[in-house]
């Protein structure tokens, strides 16, 4: 009779085990689907904003091109580099947000970590271009008005004054915001190929976990983000650098 009560009771045991085993697994099913959705969610909204962030880079010429006015000219030129700070942001949280889901699902992809963290790198770069294209905002301003004065008096000739020390300072602290502009192009094309190379990855492995193909969906969507991003700053640098 023991020996049956055991057997009964260990019985009981293993499928209370089993059951308690069932419900984590519905719920954390419940879980993953309502992230993956949220993030989707997330990752369509961004890539809309970066679409329409990538037709604005390219009307700012217009913008350039209509005025006359050292301000407006210098405005244009910071909000052409806010726009390359503020799509480094939208990857930035696309690469988190399929970082995030890998996690998740528990799929552990050093490529996917790569890109993420290649974003950040972006990000930071592109943020400070813009704080030292905003902080260069008045030394563009005598940049533009010299130039317009040369233009004047210096038409018909070649000789060329020297410059004050005033505005070479300012040549100076243009040229440490252009730099870092074209560091953050440069930085933000590197995430665009570490996406690509995460999303290959995610393709080779898919056979081996039915989760990558969510995951698969995701990249395809975060790739796009990041080549709309690339293209801003390729679209920004290549104005500027005209």
């Amino acid at each position: 009779m023991k020996k049956l009560i055991k057997i009964l009771l260990s019985s009981l045991f293993l499928l209370l085990s089993i059951s308690c085993s069932l419900d984590n697994e519905g719920v954390n099913s419940k879980d993953y689907e309502s992230k993956k959705q949220s993030i989707l969610g997330e990752l369509n909204q961004l890539l809309g904003q970066t679409t329409n962030s990538l037709k604005e880079a390219k009307n700012i010429t217009d913008d350039l091109n209509t005025s006359n006015e050292a301000n407006k000219v210098v405005e244009a030129v910071i909000s052409a580099v806010n726009l390359i700070s503020s799509a480094a942001d939208q990857v930035k949280g696309a690469t988190k947000n399929m970082h995030d889901l890998a996690q998740v699902a528990e799929i552990d992809l050093e490529k996917i970590k790569e890109s993420s963290d290649k974003a950040i790198v972006a990000a930071n770069v592109a943020k400070e271009a813009y704080n030292l294209t905003k902080a260069a905002e008045q030394n563009m301003q005598k940049l533009y008005k010299e130039q317009e004065e040369q233009l004047k008096t210096l038409s018909d000739s070649d000789e060329i004054e020297q410059a004050s020390d005033e505005i070479k300072q300012a040549k100076e602290a243009v040229e440490i915001a252009w730099k870092a502009t074209v560091k953050a192009k440069d930085e933000l094309i590197d995430v665009e190929s570490a996406v690509k190379e995460a999303l290959d990855k995610i393709k080779t492995e898919t056979a081996n976990n039915t989760k990558l193909a969510d995951i698969e969906e995701i990249a395809e969507l975060v790739l796009q983000i990041a080549k709309n991003v690339k293209e801003i700053a390729q679209e920004v640098v290549a104005l500027l650098n005209t």
